[in-house]
């Protein structure tokens, strides 16, 4: 993650990051959150507009990881786009190790990205944790390449 943090810091995100982490995921695992939270910036550079910072949270260890990245650009409504995008990759990659990936998405409220590893036991009742875009697998429609 410090190289994450570094790339994007250097490309002039205004990047304000907290990162404790106590030991290591799993490679596969680790290689996995990586890519999301990259993707995750990316997407920001891209489609946020002018964002005055951007949060990146990272705390965990060996056995749970947990990334949210936040920021207060533009946002956009999950309802209208569709699935594909550079997102859907990572998550898929995270979700094959048990993790999870959420999206919360609003036009003009920016874009939260949240990472877990491993998913959170399923609520009672059976369902999965609620969410505007929970499968993270849309993609916008025309000039957008992904969500963040």
């Amino acid at each position: 993650m410090s190289a994450v943090v570094d790339t994007f810091a250097d490309e002039g995100l205004a990047l304000v990051p907290f990162v404790a982490i106590q030991g290591e995921p799993p490679v596969p695992v680790r290689e996995a959150l990586v890519a999301a939270t990259r993707e995750a910036l990316r997407n920001i550079v891209r489609h946020a507009g002018e964002v005055d910072e951007v949060s990146l949270f990272v705390e965990g260890g060996a056995d749970a990881v947990l990334v949210v990245v936040r920021d207060r650009g533009v946002g956009f409504d999950p309802a209208t786009v569709r699935p594909g995008g550079g997102m859907s990759g990572s998550y898929q990659a995270l979700r094959r190790h048990g993790g999870q990936a959420l999206v919360t998405a609003r036009p003009g409220d920016g874009v939260k990205v949240t990472l877990r590893w491993p998913a959170p036991p399923t609520p009672p009742g059976g369902g999965t944790p609620s969410s505007p875009s929970d499968d993270g697998a849309p993609s916008p429609g025309p000039g957008r390449a992904g969500p963040r």
